[in-house]
């Protein structure tokens, strides 16, 4: 996504040298990451049925589903130079985390241009459990992720039976897209389901589903803190946070803690947004130190207390 939403921020030249692109970089960060994600399950199989395979268990499955950040970064096209890579790793990744591209790119490319605006913004619009996070209580419910997949599943069936009325901010070609590759989708699903069954692993599941749709809740609180309880204004400066967190999870998730500069300036890949952070170091922006003082911040700001 080629977009800068605020010019006198920055000294142009400065940008410029930002939002260079690195193919060597990009191979970096994703080959580490698949690595990681599979010297991980190679280590689950090994300790499989001994307590030691709960912690590996967590750490994979948080692997897997900080997936979704290379696609995130792979989907805007600012990861790798070759703008071809890019959409070939964010339909793998797209794929693994169950989040097929096409929709997440329409619907996000959309949030980015609407962010946190009520009736526009397609990542808060239809998204009860988001508009009211005054309690713990209704704080835990959105991060147990059950939410998350009723919305993630729901949308990828209703997408593939042509059911696109609710992606009214999508143009028809877009619709069109996402409609093929939601049946595409879970073609490919059913086949991966009935090779399983044919053979009689439960690999796929065990490795892959399992540890995916439990450790959600470890990489959704990512997508909270982003926006919720930020005010609901068309203003990118007000409405997001950044979030300060060590260097390990900042890897894991393609330093999108960084998420203000990020939403300010999204022609800078992944890689420079540490840099791109230190050139707006004086510019006043919501700034939580990890996630639990983050968590904090979205139920004090629900409840109106700042």
């Amino acid at each position: 996504m080629e977009y800068v939403y605020r010019r006198d921020l920055i000294d142009l030249e400065r940008l410029a040298i930002l939002r260079r692109r690195s193919d060597d970089r990009a191979w970096a960060q994703l080959g580490s990451h698949f690595g990681a994600v599979l010297a991980a399950g190679a280590l689950l199989h090994a300790l499989w049925g001994s307590l030691w395979a709960v912690p590996v268990f967590i750490v994979h499955g948080m692997l897997l589903n900080y997936l979704y950040a290379a696609q995130h970064e792979l989907m805007h096209g600012t990861a790798f130079a070759t703008r071809r890579l890019n959409e070939i790793f964010s339909r793998i990744t797209g794929f693994l985390v169950i989040f097929p591209r096409d929709y997440d790119r329409a619907m996000h490319f959309t949030h980015h241009k609407y962010t946190n605006v009520p009736e526009k913004d397609p990542e808060i619009m239809g998204d009860t459990e988001a508009e009211s996070l005054k309690t713990v209580a209704r704080f835990l419910w959105s991060l147990s992720a059950i939410p998350y997949w009723q919305r993630r599943l729901s949308h990828l069936f209703r997408n593939a039976f042509g059911n696109v009325e609710s992606e009214h901010y999508m143009s028809q070609r877009d619709q069109r897209l996402i409609v093929r590759e939601a049946r595409l989708h879970l073609a490919a699903y059913a086949l991966v389901a009935m090779a399983s069954i044919g053979s009689g692993s439960w690999v796929a599941f065990d490795y892959w589903l399992l540890p995916l749709l439990l450790t959600k809740p470890l990489h959704h609180i990512q997508n909270i803190v982003e926006h919720s309880g930020m005010p609901m204004v068309d203003d990118v400066t007000a409405n997001t946070r950044t979030i300060r967190v060590n260097p390990l999870l900042r890897w894991m998730c393609w330093n999108m803690q960084y998420h203000w500069a990020h939403h300010l300036f999204a022609v800078v890949p992944f890689y420079n947004l540490p840099a791109l952070d230190r050139e707006l170091a004086g510019v006043e922006r919501c700034v939580c130190r990890g996630y639990i003082d983050a968590a904090r911040d979205v139920i004090h700001r629900s409840r109106g207390l700042d």
